[in-house]
């Protein structure tokens, strides 16, 4: 997992999409900010080589058939569901006031694009999306200081909610308003937020739960169907084939 400095952005990359880093992929973050808590969505998008190559690792964790299966891919999302659930409680990446101490992660979702079946050579763009969702056990009220490990040079938009951005550190080209920032991530990925979190309970606001991306069924449906017909040609050639052999 990469480390950063000074913020409290949490990027856990699942191993395959670190591995298959390249000059086409894309990493952007949206992160939310409530007085209890901080939900994370961000894509990691391929295409050209850095597709390929995605493909080609995703391929080598099932049969390895040049091939990206509906199952392989389902597979794939667990396994990288895992991987960021590890990751972040074996070194947590948010902290407040420069602690993770009462910080709890509740939530992870992971949805790899199903643009992935199909043959590995194929460098189409790949889209894949995850959530994290934290819990805070003390409310940020008054002022505050959030730190973030994200990933090194990726845009940043952070939202709040009942909570004022004050300022920021480890993030260039920042632009920032009293509920809003967008930047770009320092080289270490660390990044900072100094906030000021609206006093009266009643302006109290809670992190929701996280919503499965939606799948594209249509785009899942043509996959599915383009496994089964790859499987039912082999099955094919394999019968033609003991059928000639027989009579010879």
């Amino acid at each position: 997992m990469i480390k950063a400095n000074a913020f409290l952005v949490v990027l856990v990359i699942p191993v395959l999409a670190a591995q298959a880093a390249g000059a086409e992929r894309i990493w952007e973050n949206d992160i939310t900010i409530y007085t209890d808590g901080l939900s994370w969505n961000y894509t990691d998008a391929y295409s050209d080589a850095s597709a390929q190559q995605y493909r080609h690792r995703v391929d080598a964790s099932g049969n390895n058939d040049s091939f990206v299966s509906a199952w392989e891919l389902y597979e794939m999302e667990k396994v990288a569901r895992t991987t960021m659930k590890n990751n972040i409680l074996a070194e947590f990446d948010v902290r407040v006031d420069n602690s993770s101490s009462g910080i709890e992660l509740l939530d992870i979702s992971a949805a790899l694009s199903p643009a992935l079946i199909g043959s590995v050579n194929d460098t189409g763009r790949i889209v894949n999306r995850y959530s994290t969702r934290y819990s805070f056990d003390v409310l940020l009220r008054g002022n505050r200081s959030l730190w973030l490990m994200g990933e090194p040079k990726s845009p940043v938009h952070i939202s709040t909610v009942n909570i004022t951005i004050i300022s920021s550190g480890g993030i260039s080209n920042v632009t920032i308003s009293d509920s809003s920032l967008s930047g770009i991530a320092g080289a270490s990925g660390e990044m900072r937020v100094e906030l000021y979190g609206i006093q009266e309970k009643a302006a109290e606001s809670h992190t929701p739960a996280i919503e499965e991306p939606k799948k594209d069924n249509a785009q899942w449906i043509k996959a599915l169907v383009g496994s089964v017909v790859v499987l039912l040609l082999g099955v094919l050639g394999v019968l033609v084939y003991l059928i000639y052999a027989r009579n010879r």
